[in-house]
């Protein structure tokens, strides 16, 4: 059976995204889809999006992906709509582009990598008249690339269109009948549920925040192999939480324990031979150099394999999310891993 193109299928997945931005009912439901089904085309780890006035000057957040209730009040939607605030005062920000943290102030880069991941694209929601609606947040980990950039063009103008439709056409009216009578039949139900005694209990969105955070970012580069704690558990100072996968590592130092003892043998056989040939006399302050060398790079090699078990600095409690979504999965010098 031979596999479906993926061209075919970015395409179909390209053209259901649009259907589904057209079909949109409301503001509300509209953007829950661009935060979270734009995966379908494109990768990406967090996006927001965000409604801005005509001149940039206000700034709301309207949505978060992987969230359903927004609360406004969390550090993460304040820091940015703090950032976004900035972006939209820029020449740039009519078109999609990707933004640099060392653009910004001090106090915004030194709070990038606690809330948004390095690489962010910027992504204006303009109608074809130029009346400017919103703008999509997309960060990830690794680079954004032209192509993607054009298509992300595409598909914001789809979604700007289908915005403006539902705030000025005939949707946002039958969206605000529904509510209306929506509204009518949940008084109607709260008067009838007065009748009846109930035991009431209430679900709500939570996020556990660290009260006096620090970061445990990765060593080294490399690849997380194993986590030693569950999330919310408890450590003392000095308890291992993750380890690195160290295959290279120690095949690294290996070689360069070779490399070192193949130096050190040289430099002996010079040392006995200078007794008879001075010729190879000469040779013996460059051969201890290569022992230093190759010393030197043994020694880096298994300070490096004894840095893949990351410990806790101090006592506290370990929050991050599922550890599957960190297993084997590539890591980079100083990347956050948990609080």
């Amino acid at each position: 059976m031979s596999l479906p193109d993926p061209n075919v299928v970015f395409f179909s997945n390209f053209l259901q995204l649009e259907e589904r931005a057209r079909n949109a009912e409301t503001v509300e439901a509209l953007s829950y889809s661009i935060v979270n089904e734009l995966r379908r085309i494109l990768e990406y780890g967090f996006a927001a999006l965000f409604e801005l006035s005509p001149d940039g000057g206000e700034v709301r957040a309207a949505a978060l992906s992987g969230v359903a209730v927004l609360d406004r009040d969390v550090p993460l939607i304040r820091w940015l709509e703090r950032i976004v605030r900035q972006v939209a005062a820029r020449a740039e920000v009519a078109k999609v582009h990707r933004l640099d943290p060392e653009s910004f102030p001090e106090t915004e880069r030194r709070d990038w990598g606690e809330w948004s991941p390095p690489h962010v694209l910027w992504c204006p929601l303009t109608t074809a008249d130029g009346h400017r609606l919103g703008a999509l947040w997309l960060g990830r980990d690794r680079a954004w690339e032209d192509s993607e950039l054009m298509m992300v063009e595409r598909i914001a103008g789809c979604y700007a269109h289908a915005w403006k439709g539902l705030t000025t056409g005939g949707r946002r009216r039958i969206g605000q009948r529904r509510l209306r009578r929506s509204a009518l039949i949940a008084a109607v139900l709260a008067l009838l549920a007065l009748a009846f005694p109930v035991t009431q209990s209430a679900l709500a969105p939570v996020e556990i925040v660290a009260t006096e955070p620090q970061v445990v970012a990765s060593p080294i580069d490399g690849v997380v192999a194993r986590f030693l704690v569950v999330p919310n558990q408890t450590v003392t100072a000095g308890q291992p939480l993750l380890e690195l996968d160290d295959t290279t590592l120690r095949n690294q130092a290996a070689v360069a324990e070779r490399t070192l003892g193949v130096a050190q043998a040289e430099l002996r056989q010079a040392v006995q031979g200078a007794f008879a040939d001075r010729r190879q006399a000469g040779q013996m302050a460059l051969l201890d150099a290569q022992v230093q060398l190759r010393a030197a790079e043994l020694d880096y090699a298994r300070a490096l394999l004894a840095r893949v078990v990351v410990n806790a600095e101090r006592a506290g409690i370990a929050v991050f999310t599922d550890s599957n979504d960190w297993i084997g999965k590539p890591v980079v010098t100083g990347q956050r891993i948990l609080q």
